[in-house]
């Protein structure tokens, strides 16, 4: 009678005991270990390695987005904060060109101006006060005449002499809004720029007449981007 055919879905079974004895036999080769090791070893460190790049990178990916949360979050509140400085300045000017003397009242000097020049009658009680601004010589020693910031009591007497301030043309004295460092900086951006004719402010806003004609507003650093 022939062999019975093995089916193929039976398992071959190995008697551990006998499995585990071959095992404790070879693994007392020299030869065996020696070659054993070095690839084991390999094999750890390269999974160990594998393992520990993709964790590291997973956390590099962590805390490049968290560093970019952060900072995006410092530009907006210092967005914030320049806004409200800017705001704090609304009802201050600065007054350039306005001859200086050694004993003066500053505040006559904006009145009597304002009058003289562009027919505007400033109230003394529209006037917080009033000084002059910055050291009193240039870098070579000469002497210079300083800027004097107004701030007015009231918002609407600082527009009506802000919009008058063209009557001061060919007078060598110019009227500009107080602005903040960041602000500044914009203006004088907004202004080199070789697409823009000029640059003026409003309320704190840089106004930008461009080439085209075109007219932008420049409230932000991204603003700045829309410049062509």
């Amino acid at each position: 009678m022939p062999p019975k055919k093995q089916s193929s879905h039976e398992v071959l079974t190995i008697d551990p005991t006998i499995l585990s004895a071959a095992l404790v036999e070879a693994f007392k080769s020299k030869s065996l270990i020696d070659a054993l090791v070095p690839a084991l070893t390999e094999a750890i460190t390269d999974a160990v390695s594998k393992n520990m790049h993709e964790a590291m990178q997973l956390e590099f990916v962590k805390r490049d987005e968290k560093i970019n949360q952060l900072n995006s979050k410092v530009r907006h509140l210092e967005h914030r904060l320049d806004d409200f400085e800017q705001y704090s300045r609304r009802n201050s000017l600065l007054v350039y060109g306005i001859p200086e003397e050694g004993q003066e009242n500053t505040d006559k000097k904006i009145i009597e101006a304002a009058k003289q020049y562009v027919n505007v009658d400033i109230p003394a009680t529209a006037i917080d006060r009033t000084h002059r601004l910055g050291a009193k010589t240039d870098r070579t020693g000469e002497p210079r005449t300083r800027p004097i910031i107004v701030k007015f009591n009231s918002y609407n007497i600082r527009a009506v002499f802000y919009r008058a301030r063209a009557g001061f043309k060919g007078k060598n004295i110019f009227v500009r809004e107080s602005l903040t460092p960041e602000r500044q900086r914009w203006l004088k951006q907004a202004r080199n720029h070789p697409s823009s004719v000029k640059a003026w402010t409003q309320d704190g806003r840089i106004e930008v007449k461009m080439k085209n004609n075109a007219k932008l507003i420049i409230n932000s650093e991204n603003d700045l981007k829309k410049l062509p």
